[in-house]
């Protein structure tokens, strides 16, 4: 009884750290200028699996946006993720432990190819984009990427992104 009750430990234990979903949200205003949000997977270690659930956004003026696929590895401004059920996620003591897929806001990241075709989102409309099919991200390399780029436009923009990261 005693094995079978070790084993339910460690298998729930692996369940809960193996899978979990991760928020990002920012806004900010922009002056004729542009921005851009990558996830980017570890270059070492164990590699990880980022499926791309949905993003919202939502700008006070028109702006245009496009989605790349591998770019360079972005190198600027990493982000903190937000465990969506703090409950399961892993932790050291009570803070959340960070995956090692990271997020980059005003990212650097270049050169990624085309994902889709380029959205006008109007103003003030807030619009989520879910993919039909998954966005997964899987294996290592900081070029092994995903991001969404806002045009260069003059307004406040809020912008939210879920995603599922395995481990």
């Amino acid at each position: 009884m005693r094995r079978l009750f070790a084993a339910l430990v460690v298998c729930s234990s692996i369940g809960f750290a193996q899978s979990d979903i991760w928020k990002y949200s920012k806004s900010a205003t922009l002056s004729g200028t542009a921005t851009a949000f990558t996830i980017a997977l570890p270059d070492t270690g164990p590699g990880q699996q980022v499926e791309i659930l949905e993003y919202t956004l939502q700008c006070t003026a028109d702006c245009t946006v496009q989605t790349e696929r591998n770019g360079s590895a972005p190198t600027a401004t990493a982000a903190t993720w937000r465990c969506e059920d703090v409950d399961t996620c892993p932790k050291n003591g009570t803070t959340p432990i960070q995956p090692v897929s990271k997020i980059y806001h005003l990212s650097n990241s270049t050169g990624g190819g085309l994902h889709d075709e380029p959205y006008i989102f109007p103003a003030n409309a807030i619009v989520p984009w879910k993919s039909g099919t998954a966005l997964v991200l899987t294996g290592l390399g900081s070029t092994n990427n995903f991001t969404i780029r806002i045009a260069a436009f003059t307004g406040t923009y809020h912008f939210t992104i879920r995603a599922r990261i395995r481990r």
